[in-house]
């Protein structure tokens, strides 16, 4: 079967570009210690072959190396991936939107964070990261489910709450209109179940982000590369550097996005 046509090129964030770093630095720190143990809770990991897709700087990959041990092995793979000087992980350029094959399994697990709901072609995708699973290996796919309506808290003043409503709702557009699924975290268990993986369960992971924090270096990390398109959405140069400040200021308080881990296993045949 062709797989659908796919805009990828699209998507506006880059791992080498200008704030990249700040950006996966602030993800590192909200959601590692959370996908760890998620991960630790579903089997035993000593010793397990894991495929990591989408490892952006590595700092995952690493905790998975950790978890299976001398005695497994961790392929991670990105568009751009990083260098990761390691022994027990492997890291390979890949294009999941391209036709070249997935490194060869089977794999004992597959974990996949902030990747699927951004790529169109995403129940595709979903089917051959299923193929490369062992039987009763596990695959964890983890997706935002972005909280765009009254996310702020608290803020410094009404017309810093409403600068900042503005931004997630453009910037959220911005994403959309690169083909990103902002209800593919809910949907993604029915997908699972719908692919042949059993005992599907999804975990919520969420809380509140302030100003000056690592979720608000998180966001600001983004702005630099989402500048034109929030200029396209009506911004100016001075609100953009009102939301960087504000991003700084820990008066303000935002309701985070929700992280949907959800986990299935493929079937014994």
């Amino acid at each position: 079967m062709t797989p659908p046509t796919s805009t990828v090129t699209a998507y506006p964030l880059d791992n080498t570009a200008s704030g990249a770093d700040a950006h996966h630095n602030g993800l590192s720190q909200l959601l590692d210690d959370f996908s760890q143990q998620r991960l630790t809770g579903l089997r035993d990991w000593s010793g397990a072959r894991v495929l990591e897709v989408g490892c952006g700087k590595g700092s995952f990959a690493r905790r998975l190396a950790d978890l299976v041990g001398d005695g497994g092995h961790v392929t991670a793979t990105d568009l751009k991936p990083p260098d990761l000087d390691d022994d027990r992980i492997t890291v390979i350029q890949h294009d999941l939107t391209s036709h070249t094959p997935l490194p060869v399994g089977p794999f004992d697990g597959v974990h996949t964070r902030l990747v699927l709901q951004h790529l169109p072609t995403r129940e595709h995708i979903l089917d051959r990261l299923i193929a490369v699973l062992r039987p009763g290996g596990v695959l964890v796919e983890e997706a935002w489910r972005p909280v765009r309506v009254n996310p702020v808290v608290a803020a410094p003043d009404p017309d810093a709450r409403y600068l900042y409503e503005r931004f997630a709702h453009a910037s959220g557009r911005v994403f959309d209109e690169a083909g990103t699924d902002p209800n593919w975290a809910k949907q993604a268990p029915t997908a699972m179940e719908s692919h042949g993986l059993t005992n599907v369960d999804t975990v919520i992971h969420g809380s509140f982000w302030r100003g000056g924090d690592p979720a608000a270096r998180m966001v600001a990390g983004t702005i630099p590369q989402l500048t034109d398109g929030l200029l396209a959405k009506g911004f100016t140069a001075a609100d953009i550097d009102a939301v960087l400040e504000l991003l700084d200021n820990p008066a303000l308080k935002v309701h985070s996005h929700l992280l949907y881990s959800t986990s299935g296993y493929a079937p014994h045949r």
